[in-house]
């Protein structure tokens, strides 16, 4: 599951469950870890936080990936 919302102004958030997605998008600069969930079932999601001005590369990106 890939999720993306508005965080505040000039931010993004994007949540994935999926760890091939997070690691090739934290490589790049200007995106920072903001959470780490840990389900009952053993799963694993993961929030970033993105500046608006790379917001185009990043959904670029998942479309490639998808």
């Amino acid at each position: 599951m890939i999720e993306i919302w508005q965080y505040g102004k000039g931010w993004y958030k994007l949540y994935t469950d999926d760890p091939s997605i997070f690691s090739k998008i934290i490589r790049w600069k200007k995106v920072e870890v903001d959470a780490t969930y840990r389900y009952p079932d053993g799963s694993v999601g993961k929030c970033v936080i993105f500046p608006s001005s790379i917001y185009k590369r990043v959904t670029r990106k998942l479309s490639q990936i998808s």
